[in-house]
């Protein structure tokens, strides 16, 4: 995802981020490590059943001097499909769907 943002000096500014976790009985966990311009800002973690299909916020933190345009990287480990792990019919692979997004001065 890549971000330009309009000139903010010596502003941060704070992302908050609106997702679900698709988790679900055959794939229980999820991981998922946030860049911003190839610096690691954090790892969210998503588990069924408490996260299963729930709307989360999350904030990141952005200092200023990451400048103008913010280029966003998601990685995921890859999860195996319930299928391949223990043979069930179960397909889906767990996911992140991002519902909203909020730019913010701070």
């Amino acid at each position: 995802m890549l971000l330009v943002l309009k000139p903010r000096a010596t502003r941060n500014i704070t992302l908050s981020w609106q997702l679900r976790g698709h988790v679900h009985q055959q794939y229980p966990a999820l991981e998922c490590s946030v860049f911003i311009n190839g610096r690691h800002f954090a790892t969210w973690h998503f588990a069924y059943p408490q996260d299963a299909d729930q709307t989360v916020t999350r904030k990141l933190h952005v200092p200023h001097d990451l400048g103008r345009l913010l280029y966003l990287r998601f990685e995921m480990r890859e999860p195996a499909t319930a299928r391949h792990r223990i043979g069930s019919d179960e397909t889906r692979r767990p996911r992140i769907g991002l519902e909203a997004l909020t730019v913010a001065s701070t």
